[in-house]
């Protein structure tokens, strides 16, 4: 599976606005995996006007994601897999082995993981970790290729992250 970054370039709006245009729809994506985040501008809004999705049925979806902290498979054009949001900790890798077998069972050629388009201040370095490592490490069937949205400023971390981790797997495969 071909793993690709994402820059996603954030253009706030005036000082109070909390909007931020910058999320563009990948046309070629028949399955997308976003953050239960349901906030009135947040990201979650940007990424269901930018399919023309029903965002009042997302955020009712997104309650009840957070809610009983279980992913929430929406059947649409392209599919969407809501993911609770995460204290960053030890229900990352749970959610994470859900998600993997979800998008395994679709059958979905290329997704997009949009969870880290949209950062306010800082970079989840310990969840995007493992994050990339689960992705790099795990077998999602059918998928060819993986699009990662990143917040732009964090571009260059992350594509260091993923060069990292893929060179770590590759030793590892080596060894075996």
């Amino acid at each position: 599976m071909e793993i690709l970054i994402r820059p996603i370039y954030q253009n706030s709006l005036p000082p109070r606005a909390r909007y931020r245009v910058g999320f563009r729809p990948m046309e070629e994506a028949e399955l997308v995996s976003a953050t239960a985040n349901a906030s009135g501008c947040g990201p979650l809004a940007q990424i269901a006007s930018g399919y023309g999705w029903n965002f009042a049925k997302l955020k009712s979806a997104s309650k009840k994601c957070n809610k009983y902290q279980a992913l929430a498979v929406i059947d649409q054009s392209p599919s969407l897999v809501l993911v609770p949001r995460t204290n960053g900790d030890t229900d990352t890798v749970v959610i994470l082995k859900e998600l993997i077998t979800v998008i395994r069972e679709s059958g979905a050629r290329i997704i997009n993981f949009t969870h880290y388009g949209f950062l306010n201040e800082s970079l989840p370095t310990k969840e995007v970790a493992t994050f990339l490592n689960s992705i790099i490490q795990s077998d999602f069937g059918k998928v060819r290729v993986a699009f990662i949205d990143i917040d732009s400023k964090f571009y260059g971390d992350v594509a260091l992250m993923l060069e990292e981790a893929q060179h770590t797997a590759r030793q590892g495969n080596s060894e075996h």
